[in-house]
């Protein structure tokens, strides 16, 4: 199950405590819109890319299946959920997707370790137990840690500040403690659509840290009010 505190949401729980609350009680918005899926068959194709060595663009002509958050290629199954999306992979998305995997591969050190679409628990953090995020891209390099998050859509969405990156970086800070001590920390938004450059933020572990208090305040504020609503 998503969870309800996710990092995506994040500047929606932190800023307003009685968010979650207002949409359990009056239902939650339809997020199975096309352009929703559109971005899960790129974060797919993105993934495979980057975890085979694969491009892109030999992609092309193909079709990905999207149903709720999973994608798989079309000739993977013999059919598909009702509501399902289908996207054939045009050289324009193609395109795009390299785009991020050349930026991510850039990235990448001698010695670095690249873990894709890592599976992060966040519930020690945001209070909700078994929660996890998922995050596109991590990695490790001697004290350096970096998180990279693919943006498949228009509206530019910048590194700095990001709320839902740091928590991810919080996350793995914590999961990849035995790789550290960390000391550096990098935050990327790739956005292919909008600008061909990431958008890059560095910081200190301590400045993160410093997140911490915040995240943990607002999770909490947000759950007591949840619990509070009949």
């Amino acid at each position: 199950a998503h969870a309800l505190h996710s990092p995506s949401s994040a500047d929606k729980w932190m800023l307003c405590p009685g968010a979650i609350a207002m949409e359990q009680a009056y239902g939650v918005p339809d997020e199975g819109n096309e352009a929703a899926a559109q971005g899960t068959a790129a974060h797919f194709l993105a993934a495979l890319c980057l975890e085979s060595g694969g491009d892109p663009i030999d992609s092309v002509n193909t079709v990905i299946c999207v149903h709720k958050s999973e994608a798989w290629f079309d000739d993977a199954r013999p059919s598909i959920p009702p509501g399902s999306f289908r996207f054939v992979v045009t050289p324009d998305m193609a395109n795009h997707v390299a785009t991020y995997v050349a930026s991510v591969r850039a990235r990448l050190q001698k010695r670095s370790v690249l873990l894709v679409g890592q599976r992060l628990p966040i519930g020690h953090i945001t209070g909700e137990p078994g929660a996890s995020g998922t995050a596109d891209a991590v990695i490790i390099d001697g004290k350096v840690l970096e998180v990279h998050d693919l943006k498949y859509g228009y509206r530019e969405v910048e590194a700095l500040d990001n709320r839902q990156l740091r928590i991810y970086a919080l996350a793995a800070l914590d999961e990849y403690a035995d790789a550290g001590p960390f000391k550096r920390v990098v935050l990327g938004i790739h956005q292919p659509r909008v600008q061909s450059a990431p958008s890059i933020w560095e910081l200190s572990v301590k400045e993160l840290e410093d997140f911490r208090p915040e995240v943990e305040e607002a999770a909490l504020y947000s759950r007591t009010v949840l619990y509070d609503v009949p």
